[in-house]
């Protein structure tokens, strides 16, 4: 059956909203001024709806993209959805389906709506946290100052960006003026023996959440564990300060490596698949 969105966000919430930020981040953020205008929940169960639910992500996007997440074996509860979601789906260049259960690839709902053309996990895992003991310690380094973004470094920034020391495609002046869509943003520098080396951004799209969305290290300073330094800087920083860090976008080896070498431990994996409607 349908449920309220905001039923599921209690939901999410109560169980483990740490677990959950993107689903309840999403939810608070959905709307026309949002990448995704709506999102629709079915579940098998409203005493215990997390056992069994799907979730189905309209974007917003002129070409059409619709995202389903089926977090359930239910073929009965999967079938539900996807015809909800053939009525809404005329003109959708792409829909994906995610689930941590491969056998619903093979299930006869799918296959009778569905032409999957592609399927590979995992994509990209968040990686997350909910105490500061979690993480490995900050590891002394008097060569290494990470800081708050000032004013002063802002400058700083312009000139290594006008004297070319910096890569213009990854790190430039106008990486401060991003906000996306989030309630807040927040940028730290580093500097190795006081020369600028890297910066770290995160965003605050739900509750006291930090999600880490950026880490970047300029090439010369690389292989020295300047990334994590960043990321278990940031990640005290927010424990201090009664936030919660999350690592939500380790989309590459590196960036993997790094969330785990500081403590950060793996959601569930998920199974991708893009997915053409039988017209």
């Amino acid at each position: 059956m349908e449920i309220d969105n905001k039923y599921m966000l209690e939901c999410f919430r109560e169980k483990d909203e740490v677990f959950y930020y993107n689903s309840c981040k999403n939810i608070e953020l959905a709307g026309d001024d949002y990448k995704i205008r709506e999102i629709r929940y079915f579940i098998k169960d409203k005493a215990d709806p997390l056992s069994d639910y799907v979730e189905i992500r309209i974007y917003d996007d002129e070409d059409g993209f619709i995202s389903v997440y089926a977090a359930t074996k239910d073929a009965g509860l999967l079938c539900e959805a996807l015809q909800y979601l053939l009525k809404i789906s005329e003109g959708v260049r792409e829909i994906s389906l995610r689930t941590p259960f491969a056998e619903i690839f093979s299930y006869k709902c799918v296959s009778d709506y569905f032409n999957v053309t592609e399927t590979e996990c995992p994509v990209n895992p968040v990686y997350y946290v909910h105490r500061a003991d979690e993480l490995i310690g900050l590891p002394e380094n008097k060569d290494v100052q990470v800081n708050p973004v000032t004013e002063k470094d802002k400058l700083d920034v312009k000139e290594a960006e006008a004297a070319g020391h910096l890569d213009p495609e990854s790190f430039n002046s106008e990486i401060f003026d991003y906000c996306g869509f989030y309630k807040d943003t927040k940028f730290f520098i580093l500097r190795v023996k006081g020369k600028i080396a890297g910066y770290l951004r995160a965003e605050n799209g739900f509750s006291n959440i930090y999600d880490i969305g950026w880490v970047y290290v300029l090439p010369e300073y690389r292989g020295h564990g300047y990334a994590a330094y960043l990321v278990l800087f940031f990640s005290d920083y927010c424990f201090e300060k009664g936030f919660i860090p999350q690592y939500g976008y380790a989309i590459n080896h590196e960036s993997i490596k790094v969330a785990k070498k500081c403590g950060y431990k793996c959601d569930p994996q998920t199974i991708y698949a893009k997915a053409l409607e039988k017209r």
